[in-house]
Parts: C-alpha cells; sequence; structure tokens
C-alpha cells in the first residue's frame, strides 16, 4: 500500500513557528539575564574595592587625640589645645612660621623703646619704617615726636626704656584660605630702670594688624637686609588688653658678704624713696589708639 505525503497544511506551519519561537525566545531571555547578572556582579566587585580602597586609606587617620578647652576669664575668649606626648611637639608650617615671625618683630621693634639705641640697627625705628606703609609709618613718627606729650621720651625720659613680651599670636588667614593677611597679638609692656635695674610692669596690649607683601618695594641694601620679603603693614591699631598684669619678680641689693636674693613677686610700682632723689616714678597711664594712628593721652 502506497503512503502519500501528508501537505502541511499552514495551521500546522504556524504551530512549528510558534514553537521554534518559543524556543528561540527562552534562550534570548537566558542569554540576557546572564549577561545582566555578570554585570550587576562586575559592578558589586568593583564597589566592594572602592569601599576596600576607602577603608584602607582612612584606617591611619582613626585616632583619639584629646583636647583641652581653655577659657580666659578676663576677655572670656575660648582656645582649644591639643595634648601632646611633648608640649615641643609642634608642627607649622614655613610660611606661618615666617609671618609669625615678621608680625612679633615689627610689634617688638614698634612698641619698645631705649633712648641709647634708638636711631641704630638694634633700635625699633628704622625697622619699623622699613616695614610700614607710607601713613602707617606717618603716624608713627607723630607718635614718637619729641613734641608730642604722649611720646615714650616725654613718658619715660632717657633713664628708663620700655621692653616688650609677646604673649600671644593669632593669624588671620586670607579668604581663600591659602595665605595670611592679618594677626592679633597680645603683648606686655614693662619699664626698665636703668639705674637700680628694677622692672616694672606698664600694661598688657592688643596690636590688630593688617599686613602684605610688596616684591617692588625699592630698598637699600642695608634696608633690604631688614626686610628682605618685602614685608609692610597698612594698618595698625592698639588697645588695652583687660587681662591682669602678670607678677614680675624684681632683684633686691645683696646685703654685705651675702648673695643676691629675690624679692617676693609685687605686681605695685616700685617705691618712690628707693629711687634716686632725681628720678620721678611715672605712673602707668592707659592710652588709646585714635583713627589716625597717633596715640593720645
Amino acid at each position: 500500500m502506497i503512503s502519500r505525503k501528508k501537505e502541511e497544511t499552514p495551521k500546522v506551519k504556524a504551530a512549528i513557528q510558534k514553537a521554534v519561537n518559543y524556543e528561540l525566545t527562552i534562550a534570548d531571555m537566558a542569554k540576557r539575564s546572564e549577561k545582566r547578572a555578570w554585570q550587576v556582579a562586575t559592578g558589586a566587585i568593583v564597589l566592594s574595592l572602592v569601599l576596600a580602597g576607602g577603608y584602607f586609606m582612612l584606617l591611619p587617620l582613626k585616632e583619639r587625640t584629646p583636647f583641652l578647652v581653655m577659657a580666659d576669664p578676663y576677655t572670656g575668649n575660648v582656645q582649644a589645645s591639643r595634648l601632646v606626648s611633648d608640649v615641643l611637639d609642634k608642627t607649622i608650617t614655613a610660611n606661618e612660621a615666617i609671618n609669625r615671625a615678621n608680625v612679633e618683630r615689627y610689634v617688638m621693634a614698634r612698641e619698645s623703646y631705649d633712648p641709647d639705641l634708638h636711631g641704630t640697627p638694634l633700635g625699633g625705628w628704622r625697622q619699623t619704617h622699613v616695614t610700614s606703609a607710607p601713613d602707617v609709618a606717618a603716624a608713627y613718627r607723630l607718635q614718637v615726636s619729641k613734641n608730642n606729650p604722649s611720646s615714650p621720651l616725654s613718658q619715660f625720659g632717657r633713664l628708663a626704656s620700655v621692653r616688650v613680651r609677646i604673649l600671644s599670636t593669632v593669624l588671620v588667614r586670607t579668604p581663600d584660605g591659602k595665605g595670611f593677611r592679618g594677626a592679633t597679638v597680645r603683648f606686655q609692656r614693662l619699664k626698665y630702670d636703668k639705674k637700680n635695674g628694677a622692672t616694672i610692669p606698664i600694661d598688657n596690649k592688643l596690636a590688630t594688624i593688617d599686613y602684605g607683601y610688596k616684591s617692588n618695594l625699592r630698598f637699600e641694601d642695608q634696608d633690604r637686609v631688614l626686610n628682605p620679603l618685602g614685608f609692610q603693614v597698612t594698618t595698625y591699631r592698639v588697645d588695652a588688653d583687660a587681662a591682669s598684669l602678670p607678677i614680675v619678680e624684681t632683684m633686691v641689693a645683696p646685703p654685705d658678704g651675702g648673695t643676691a636674693q629675690v624679692s617676693p613677686p609685687q605686681a605695685e610700682a616700685a617705691d618712690p624713696a628707693a629711687l634716686p632723689s632725681d628720678s620721678v616714678v611715672v605712673p602707668p597711664q592707659p592710652s588709646t589708639i585714635e583713627p589716625n594712628g597717633v596715640n593720645s593721652q
């Protein structure tokens, strides 16, 4: 019996094609799912490596550092200090060290007074003028002029000198935080009697300074030695500091055959009877800075 091959009808073809398409769809979905899974796994591995690297970099920064917060009972200023194993273990950049040195040298040169050193390289006159802007230098000339009744020469004469001790210096950064543009300096003035060697505290002051550096300043060689970087103070203001005067020890003449002794700390002025007859004790007088920068009583 001869069998006849049946012809595929359109319905049969459609069913076969549908089955084939279903298999292809399942295989394609499996491939896409596998690809997506590998992408997610790769991303997770990369993220884990990034997190591990971040922890590795931050791990050395984990340190418990104690801080000591101190408040000045007189001024109310609060200062935070980091406790370290050694008080001398302080880090400071070269830029900060140079700025601090320039500011403190300026204050010591301007506020100190010694008639024997006036006009010499050891005195403060030349140092102050070399490091001051024209208007600041003019105010300083008026302040120390012999015609000014509140000048150091009029107040202390030629038998005494004024010495300056820096108490603290706080630098003010520029708006971008990369440099410094000013400073606040707390200092104490001390009167040194050249006859008997007594040192008496005068007052505590607070200096507010704005400054900059100008490389195009023209100096003589001797002035360039005093100011090699072109440091120039643009504004200078001094106010009375609210802090109390620290106790200063004074030397007492030793008795015959004895050794020198240090008298108990005294904060009062010296007894006029203990001074020579031709000397006069000048009591400390508060002073303020007028807007033009001249000291006035």
